[in-house]
C-alpha cells in the first residue's frame, strides 16, 4: 500500500495493488470483506475496478452495502 500526504493536510490517498497469485484467489465475497475493512478503518471515498469486469453481482452487492463511490 502506498500513502501520499498532501502538504495542506487534505485527505490522504491510498493505492492498493494486488498482484495476481494463482495460489491465492479470493472469492468476490472475500474480496468485498477486504474492501469493507478498509472502508471501516480508513476514510475511503472511491474504489476503482473492485471486481472482475463481468462480476456485476458483486459490484451491485457492494454498491448497495457501502456509502462510497464505486468506479468501473
Amino acid at each position: 500500500m502506498q500513502r501520499s500526504l498532501h502538504p495542506d493536510k487534505r485527505p490522504c490517498f491510498f493505492t492498493l495493488c494486488l498482484s495476481w497469485d494463482p495460489l491465492l484467489q479470493l472469492t468476490s465475497d472475500q474480496l468485498f470483506g477486504v474492501y469493507k475493512e478498509f472502508i471501516e478503518k480508513y476514510p475511503v471515498v472511491t474504489i476503482e475496478d473492485a471486481f472482475d469486469q463481468d462480476d456485476w453481482d458483486a459490484w451491485t452487492k457492494m454498491n448497495a452495502a457501502v456509502n462510497i463511490q464505486l468506479v468501473g
